[in-house]
């Protein structure tokens, strides 16, 4: 066990910078910050994750949301969101008008459901275990 925890320590130490750099530089990217707000970006993003990290103790229960929410995501919506601009763009002709609309649609619906009822399940097994036998 002690083998583990330093294993973990060593993973958050190095692998934390690597994650906050993306977020600071997509954060200065898409908002078209200039290089003068640099530092104090890096201060409020910092506060924000650090303020977050002191009300919130259960990783479990964020990486159970996490798997159900972009889960969802990655595997129905962005491919049904995918095919519906893939109908409608021009001189694609794999797809007719009623397959990229109604065959994005079910996918989008069926990813959303899923997304929906994935949650609600984390949910309700972490807080109310007894409904489901646990």
């Amino acid at each position: 066990a002690t083998i583990a925890r330093i294993a973990m320590g060593f993973a958050v130490t190095f692998g934390f910078p690597l994650g906050f750099t993306g977020l600071r530089d997509a954060t200065m990217s898409v908002f078209g910050m200039p290089q003068e707000k640099f530092v104090p970006l890096t201060m409020l993003l910092l506060s924000f994750i650090i303020t977050g990290a002191c009300f919130f103790h259960d990783l479990g229960l964020a990486n159970s949301l996490g798997g159900a929410i972009f889960g969802a995501m990655i595997t129905l919506i962005f491919p049904g969101i995918l095919l519906y601009y893939t109908g409608h763009f021009r001189g694609v002709t794999e797809f007719s008008s009623f397959e990229s609309k109604m065959g994005s649609f079910f996918i989008v619906a069926m990813g959303v459901s899923l997304m929906l009822f994935g949650s609600t399940l984390v949910i309700i097994i972490k807080y109310f275990p007894e409904v489901v036998g646990k």
